[in-house]
């Protein structure tokens, strides 16, 4: 899925680009969404391997970031999605696997082709191939993804969205004690191990 160079809004005062992902090129902050923007202009042909590599990693850093307590500390109450902006479609394959990560590539080296804007981010020039409809009217593959992700958070009964919180912020304190406990209790099994052992040499009848 691909979409051509649009007219964007211009970035919100508070996107900044975050420090944390030095691979983002771009930040756009919707209500509900914010877009992490990565380039890539490595050629997909003459260079296969390195750009995919690139494209991969700057996109898995990405999303991480968008994951992250980080991002929720700085864009409360929102959505993040990554856009993966190249100059040349990439392979079918390449097109195929980030797609299904959830990631929207734009081609800009396409002119504008569609009548279509996104009701959610001021996107202009999409295609009806691209814009999918929510209650707020048309939206790009982007704030579309953010919207459906919304839509279920919104479903999760509260207890459900507490322990999930919970889960994320406790899981590797929780590992190290666990770890902790395992490691205390083998010293002590050596330690009961070892003692014993010295009581039976004790009981055993010496020549």
């Amino acid at each position: 899925m691909s979409v051509p160079p649009s007219a964007e809004p211009a970035l919100s005062p508070d996107s900044q680009l975050p420090p944390e992902v030095p691979g983002i090129a771009a930040v756009l902050v919707t209500q509900r969404a914010v877009h992490l923007v990565v380039a890539v202009a490595g050629d997909w042909e003459a260079a296969r391997a390195a750009t995919v590599a690139e494209a991969e990693q700057r996109c898995e850093a990405a999303q991480d970031f968008a994951d992250s307590e980080a991002f929720r500390a700085r864009y409360p109450g929102r959505v993040g999605v990554v856009r993966l902006q190249t100059q040349h479609p990439p392979p079918e394959i390449v097109l195929q696997v980030l797609t299904e990560r959830g990631v929207e590539i734009e081609v800009t080296s396409e002119p504008p082709q569609g009548d279509k804007t996104c009701a959610l981010c001021q996107r202009a020039h999409l295609t009806e191939q691209l814009v999918a409809m929510t209650d707020e009217g048309w939206a790009c593959p982007s704030c579309f993804r953010a919207w459906l992700l919304l839509q279920e958070d919104r479903k999760k009964p509260r207890g459900e969205k507490l322990l999930a919180r919970l889960s994320s912020r406790l899981i590797y304190p929780l590992l190290g004690v666990v770890v902790a406990l395992f490691v205390l209790g083998v010293l002590y099994e050596l330690r009961r191990l070892n003692q014993a052992h010295h009581i039976i040499r004790q009981h055993l009848p010496t020549e």
